[in-house]
């Protein structure tokens, strides 16, 4: 008795021949089951990101306001040094918002490819923070 796990990029039924415009590594349109939940994870992705650059925004138009308190205060060498990180962050902030997320998601790889202890790291920290926040939602 032979158990082939079943093809989910041809799978018959509702989900056959819908093409998802989500190009497959060979450049054919993914269809079926997993071409539509690749097409909407990608929407997810996409959203994901729009929300990270808004954030990233913020925050650089926040450090930009720090500098200029610190200039009003008197303190420019503090001031210059804030200026410039908010210079690296405004960098960065550009880099995300012109990256297609499926760039952002091959440099991701090819960083925990070179660096698997930093993927370690993130993981890590991603998963003590979600216990600290399900903990404290679970207090209120």
């Amino acid at each position: 008795m032979s158990m082939e796990s079943p093809d989910l990029y041809a799978l018959e039924g509702d989900f056959a021949g819908a093409d998802t415009g989500v190009d497959a590594p060979g450049d054919a349109p993914r269809r079926g089951l997993m071409g539509i939940a690749e097409t909407r994870l990608m929407g997810l992705a996409e959203d994901g990101k729009a929300e990270i650059v808004r954030n990233f925004a913020d925050l650089v138009g926040l450090v930009q306001d720090i500098a200029r308190e610190a200039d009003n205060f008197g303190i420019a060498p503090i001031a210059g040094s804030i200026r410039k990180a908010s210079h690296v962050l405004e960098d960065w902030h550009d880099a995300l918002r012109d990256k297609p997320v499926g760039e952002l998601l091959d440099d991701g790889r090819d960083l925990i490819r070179a660096r698997p202890e930093i993927a370690i790291g993130v993981a890590t920290l991603a998963g003590f923070l979600a216990a600290r926040l399900l903990k404290s939602g679970l207090r209120d």
